[in-house]
Formats: C-alpha cells, structure tokens, sequence
C-alpha cells in the first residue's frame, strides 16, 4: 500500500496534531492534492486559513475552487481570503459546483483579472443560470 494511501487511514486527530509541528508551507507544500481525504482534513484545519493569509495572491496563476460535497462553501471562504484584485497573475480559474450567487459575485469581478485566459465552470448538473451578463474575452472558456 502507498504511503500517502496510508497516511490518509490517520484519524483526522494525528494529522492535525502533525500539522501542529509544520510551517504553513510545509503544510501547503506537502499535504495538498494528495487525496480528496487529507485535502478535506487539511481544508477544514484551523490553520487552513493561516496557510492561505500566508500565499500572496500576486503569485497565483491558476486557482481552482469546489463547492462540491467535500469542499462546501471553498468559494465563499476564497470571497473572505482574497482581494481578487491582487490576483493580477490569475491565467486559469477552475470552479467546480458553483451557486449563482457565489457566480454573480465573481461575474461582476471578473473584468479585474486582465491575464485570465482560461476559465471552466464544472457542474454536475445544468447552470440553470446564464455564466455573465457581461462580455468574457477569454482565450479560452469551457
């Protein structure tokens, strides 16, 4: 079995306790994207919130944001952690399960990421609710 398989079996009470003994880049570096199970962990750690007060948002250039069952309400904590007019590097955004009201938000912005190139909305089930009443000139929109 792999480690990281095995490191995702620890109560969710040890990995917070190894957390206790880590940077906030260390914790970022290391732990997320391994499993959808230790990126829940480490999305609902108290210190998730240092970790992403930690990142400037200058040297994000591409973002992906759920509020699928296991990350509910990520795009609502992005809204609180992050002044979207510092993403000036942001080329992708990614958002998976997002509510019209989390989008009418984010649509009304969208014209401050000048580098933004790409952007994909994943649902699984139909928008029902157009993406903009605004023009997207993006090179790429799926």
């Amino acid at each position: 079995m792999s480690k990281i398989l095995m490191l995702g079996l620890f109560p969710t009470e040890i990995l917070h306790y190894i957390f206790e003994y880590l940077s906030a880049y260390d914790i970022l570096y290391a732990f997320d994207g391994l499993n959808r199970r230790i990126d829940a962990v480490l999305h609902n750690y108290d210190k998730y919130d240092f970790i992403c007060q930690s990142i400037s948002p200058e040297q994000i250039r591409s973002f992906t944001l759920s509020d699928a069952e296991d990350t509910v309400r990520q795009i609502n904590f992005f809204f609180r952690s992050f002044y979207i007019r510092r993403l000036v590097n942001l080329k992708s955004l990614t958002l998976n399960e997002i509510g019209k009201q989390d989008w009418n938000k984010l649509a009304s912005k969208l014209h401050y990421l000048t580098n933004l190139t790409s952007l994909s909305l994943i649902s699984s089930c139909p928008l029902s609710y157009p993406p903009s009443d605004e023009k997207l000139s993006l090179k790429s929109l799926t």
